[in-house]
């Protein structure tokens, strides 16, 4: 029986490979890969859900290539979430200076970590003095690396001079924090950036739509339910996460100090009289029909005590 020989198919592009935390951007509009069938990849635009656009396959490939869109691989995914939240839209090239330098220095101490951990085979378990005494001999050796002492082949005259930035070996506390950030950030050196000149890294402030947000939900304090802060803030989170869900850029979560503060701020009375009542609130600040001025409504009419309208 003779085999069925078929035509091969000729090469016209590549399949553009993307995930749903990828993006794809083209004209300054940031789309989001939705899905991919055998024609091509159907996107959705991040700053409104409901509008779709379908690019065949060929058409993906032919503006990746002539620089018309490019892929930001990754873009969404939560680590790269978490270093924007802190860096905005910032890359490791942003960073100059000793800044750069440290994080550079830090990262070398955790690979040897990992590469330990590697070796054992599970994570290791030292003591505190144990653990100071592997930085401190990791440090001497990236030193070392880094002045080429080990590097017996390195075309170096004698009289040259090597010239290297280094750092103290950090404590086990500063350690364990910079590796729980790195790793928290997908491996990503960004993320144990130092931004101010105090220990450990500052967010930058919440964006205004986020504060809004905190901001009308912290009104649900002035009600009859007389809710306490904690609950309010536990309520705030519980609206958070829903309206994420539903959103191609996440709000930011307000800490609960700035939200008990927002609280703080509301009008004295206003906040009695949605808790308790207005009748409860005008007696409490002292508001009473006989003296002073009745008016309970900004623009109301009222009638001083000579008998003259005013407004």
């Amino acid at each position: 029986m003779l085999t069925d020989f078929h035509k091969p198919s000729l090469f016209h592009h590549a399949i553009v490979r993307m995930r749903h935390a990828d993006r794809f951007t083209e004209s300054d509009v940031n789309w989001k890969p939705k899905k991919r069938d055998a024609e091509g990849w159907t996107f959705s635009n991040e700053a409104n859900a409901s509008d779709e656009r379908f690019l065949v396959h060929g058409e993906v490939y032919s503006k990746l290539v002539g620089g018309a869109a490019k892929i930001r691989y990754g873009y969404n995914d939560p680590e790269n979430q978490r270093l924007r939240a802190i860096f905005g839209d910032n890359t490791f090239s942003d960073v100059v200076g000793k800044r750069r330098d440290l994080a550079l220095f830090r990262e070398k101490l955790i690979k040897r970590f990992d590469a330990e951990w590697l070796t054992l085979g599970k994570k290791p378990r030292w003591s505190k003095e144990k653990f100071e005494a592997k930085l401190r001999a990791w440090r001497r050796e990236i030193i070392a690396e880094m002045l080429g002492l080990d590097d017996e082949d390195a075309d170096v005259r004698a009289d040259a001079m090597v010239e290297v930035k280094t750092f103290p070996t950090p404590s086990v506390k500063t350690f364990r924090r910079d590796y729980k950030r790195y790793h928290a950030c997908g491996g990503e050196v960004l993320g144990i950036v130092h931004r101010h000149h105090g220990p450990g890294l500052h967010l930058r402030k919440v964006d205004a739509d986020s504060t809004a947000f905190a901001h009308k939900q912290a009104l649900n304090y002035m009600t009859d339910r007389k809710p306490t802060m904690a609950k309010v803030y536990r309520d705030y989170l519980a609206a958070l996460e829903k309206v994420n869900a539903e959103r191609a850029t996440p709000l930011l979560k307000v800490t609960r100090h700035k939200f008990e503060t927002m609280i703080s701020k509301f009008d004295e009375f206003d906040k009695w009289d949605g808790r308790h009542g207005r009748a409860s609130a005008l007696k409490r600040f002292g508001m009473s029909k006989r003296g002073g001025i009745p008016a309970l409504f900004v623009g109301e009419r009222m009638r001083s005590t000579s008998g003259t309208s005013i407004s």
